[in-house]
């Protein structure tokens, strides 16, 4: 499953697998060759699966925090509302109600409502965070590397060869230490 993404947190090296009876295992091959290499140099396959779905559950639950999608409906009412607050100020002015500082402050304060307004609906934001692939536990293991591989460069280990930080592939919503 993690084929190409485990790094051995002690010297850089990539993990590689192993059978066992029970389950597949990583390992790093150099401390098999250098006797001063830290121990432990293995690890479960099963322990870096359960701490990459609770990262991932995580990583979806950070975009839950950061507040749900804006209602599309009710900011283009807002929006109507504040266009028709701008026609009404117009009126006023050429009514002969209003001044014109008095006009551009109502109107300056009206078009940074607005523009606040109207950015709620940018969903460049947060909103793209669900959207990341998600990875199908139960599929055989070669599709789950791919997934894995489509979200990650690399699992970095510590020194006892328990996933320490996932280095993901920026995006437009992600830096390489995950979601920002």
């Amino acid at each position: 499953m993690f084929t190409g993404l485990l790094i051995c947190g002690s010297c850089g090296t990539t993990l590689s697998s192993m059978k066992s009876q029970w389950n597949n295992r990583w390992y790093c091959r150099k401390a098999h060759l250098d006797t001063s290499h830290p121990r432990p140099y293995k690890v479960s396959e099963r322990k870096v699966m359960l701490w990459a779905q609770a990262l991932l559950d995580g990583a979806r639950t950070i975009v839950l925090s950061h507040g749900s999608l804006p209602d599309a409906g009710a900011v283009t009412a807002r929006l109507a509302d504040l266009d028709a607050k701008r026609e009404r100020i117009v009126d006023m002015y050429a009514d002969g109600t209003l001044t014109k500082p008095q006009r551009d402050s109502r109107l300056a304060l009206l078009a940074a409502d607005r523009a606040k307004t109207s950015a709620s609906l940018d969903l460049t934001g947060p909103g793209l965070l669900s959207l990341r692939p998600s990875v199908d536990w139960d599929a055989p293991p070669a599709v789950v590397n791919k997934e894995l591989k489509a979200l990650w460069k690399s699992v970095v280990m510590n020194g006892g060869m328990f996933p320490h930080r996932a280095v993901w592939h920026p995006t437009d919503a992600w830096d390489e230490d995950g979601p920002r």
